[in-house]
């Protein structure tokens, strides 16, 4: 179970990180406000 749960965060997160490096001006703008 606990296999399961780091498994779908680790997704989540290289999802989460794709969007990131797929928009870098609207990570600036959202670290800025």
């Amino acid at each position: 179970m606990e296999v399961l749960l780091t498994f779908i965060l680790e997704l989540l997160f290289r999802y989460f990180w794709d969007r990131v490096l797929a928009f870098p001006s609207l990570w600036s703008f959202w670290k800025r406000s």
